[in-house]
């Protein structure tokens, strides 16, 4: 059943989140520890949401790229739209990781989530709605295929669950219209 493990999530991103616990340094063992283990199944290593190369080891067997376009931004104390997700941009990305790493790249982190001020349960289906939403759902969806890499793998199923049995399917329904193509 195991086709890949991921080492870490967006490991070295300073932008969200400080882990003082993963370096570089640590992440070369994992990486190390990992192919010992099993070296038939590939290592996946996401990058952030617009940049990011893994041009120094460890260097995985296949790069993912997060998607996220709309979140709660602490500094701007506003939703904020994340710049740079343009197909071209992600695909030129993918193109580079291939020519210069013989690797390939695919949409690892689909934002089908919302990312608010507070928790989810603690803010109105309203304010998440802010940053994912139905609509948004469709245009993150529209987004990712635009860019041509595959598999896009959606983030996200725990709030949708939550949200179906809160009495709201209209995540629920988006997502799985997405998903069959209807």
């Amino acid at each position: 059943a195991i086709i890949s493990y991921q080492l870490e999530n967006e490991a070295l991103l300073q932008d969200f989140g400080r882990k003082p616990e993963v370096d570089r340094a640590r992440l070369r063992q994992e990486f190390s520890l990992i192919k010992q283990l099993d070296p038939t199944r590939p290592v996946i290593m996401t990058t952030s949401t617009s940049w990011g190369m893994p041009v120094r080891e460890p260097v995985p067997d296949i790069i993912g790229f997060s998607y996220y376009h709309i979140a709660w931004s602490k500094k701007a104390n506003a939703y904020r739209k994340a710049g740079g997700h343009y197909a071209l941009l992600h695909r030129l990305r993918a193109w580079l990781n291939w020519q210069l790493l013989n690797r390939r790249s695919f949409v690892h982190e689909l934002q089908c989530e919302p990312w608010a001020p507070k928790g989810i349960w603690e803010v109105s289906s309203e304010e998440q709605d802010k940053s994912m939403g139905p609509l948004q759902i469709d245009k993150s969806f529209k987004r990712a295929k635009a860019t041509k890499l595959y598999p896009i793998d959606i983030w996200g199923s725990e709030w949708w669950y939550w949200r179906h049995k809160h009495g709201d399917d209209s995540i629920w329904n988006a997502v799985k219209k997405q998903v069959s193509g209807s």
